[in-house]
């Protein structure tokens, strides 16, 4: 939640808050690294509780986490363009244009956050000296 007040309310934090030069310009700078740092930590604290499994290191998932909002904000950055450089986005699409956005937004996020989460998983088994994927194995037996 602090991630996105930071990320997407950062500036009206800023003009509600009334600061002076100085602080205004550490709050501009500021709030992307603190806001992308909260939000690996809300992804590595996702990746952490999500499975039904006791996770044994939680530098992997951070690795996996930063990897899933780089994956993310590459995506972000490509739907941005896509929507904005194709001028016809909402004539193609008309009304259903915000859902047509909406259901891009979550697949690019999905896919973002499972990369991530096979990329920590992956660490975690080459740690374990087991770098072969599970299914494979159990197949073989």
């Amino acid at each position: 939640m602090t991630s996105v007040v930071l990320l997407v309310g950062g500036a009206a934090v800023r003009d509600g808050a009334g600061w002076g030069g100085g602080a205004d310009v550490a709050w501009a700078i500021l709030r992307w690294p603190a806001g992308l740092a909260l939000v690996v930590v809300a992804v590595a604290l996702l990746f952490e509780r999500a499975p039904r499994r006791r996770q044994p290191e939680p530098s992997w998932l951070a690795v996996g986490g930063a990897v899933a909002v780089v994956l993310w904000l590459a995506f972000m950055g490509v739907l941005k363009a896509y929507v904005e450089l194709t001028g016809s986005f909402g004539a193609t699409y008309g009304p259903l244009a915000g859902t047509i956005g909406v259901l891009l937004w979550t697949f690019a996020t999905s896919v973002a956050l499972l990369l991530g989460l096979a990329l920590a998983a992956q660490l975690e088994a080459v740690r374990a000296g087991d770098p072969g994927p599970r299914v494979a194995r159990e197949e073989n037996r």
